[in-house]
């Protein structure tokens, strides 16, 4: 069974989120190297976000895709590839991404997001 296909993660979200717990799902979904999230990836993770989740990040794709407010939610559609080597033929397949998130009382106020290289982090 796909972690779309498992009412269980959405219930759960929801039960946290009823229990006053802050949410945050990271989900190994989407199309690989694909820019863009895939249409399972956008019904699955919005559903998450309307069942409770505050925040959701994406890592499947090894590229980077969009980052977006959705209902008071936090989306990361995808992070890119943190540490990958061996990935610099791939297109797009390099950078990386980190998210930086402010609360008050609960409540998710501000993201930043910065872009790195991934090439960068393994020269360190």
């Amino acid at each position: 069974m796909h972690l779309e296909e498992n009412a269980d993660t959405k219930s759960q979200s929801k039960k946290e989120k009823e229990n006053g717990a802050f949410v945050i799902v990271n989900c190994h979904s989407g199309t690989e190297y694909s820019t863009t999230p895939n249409s399972t990836q956008k019904e699955f993770y919005t559903k998450l976000c309307n069942s409770g989740t505050d925040i959701v990040f994406g890592s499947h794709p090894h590229v980077l895709q969009p980052v977006e407010l959705y209902n008071g939610s936090l989306i990361v559609w995808s992070l890119g590839n943190f540490i990958f080597p061996g990935m610099d033929l791939m297109p797009n397949a390099t950078s990386t991404m980190i998210i930086r998130t402010g609360y008050l009382k609960g409540k998710l106020i501000y993201y930043e997001s910065s872009l790195l290289s991934s090439s960068a982090i393994l020269a360190l």
